[in-house]
């Protein structure tokens, strides 16, 4: 009998046409979904600049690192300057070999 009543019920659901709350929701329900179709795009935008942006961060930090390098070896290819002292005892010894 149970199965009787279900199957009226989902016919009647079938045959009869939607009472305006129905229409309503039927309108409101394809907003929310023009919505969150605008938002995703949104969102995918965003995704696609976000990942520019990091990946052209990305380059400027390995430039800076490979110039930061390129400083270090110089700094270590480049004599250390010697002070007054280092110069006087290094005229004085050479002046006691000759």
């Amino acid at each position: 009998m149970k199965k009787n009543e279900w199957q009226k019920a989902i016919d009647k659901l079938l045959k009869d046409p939607l009472t305006d709350e129905d229409e309503r929701n039927v309108q409101e329900l394809g907003r929310w979904y023009v919505d969150d179709m605008e938002i995703k795009k949104s969102i995918e935008v965003l995704n696609t600049t976000v990942q520019e942006g990091t990946e052209r961060l990305q380059t400027k930090v390995d430039d800076v690192q490979k110039e930061l390098e390129g400083m270090s070896r110089t700094i270590k290819l480049k004599p250390k300057p010697s002070t007054q002292r280092q110069q006087f005892e290094k005229k004085t010894e050479e002046s006691k070999i000759s």
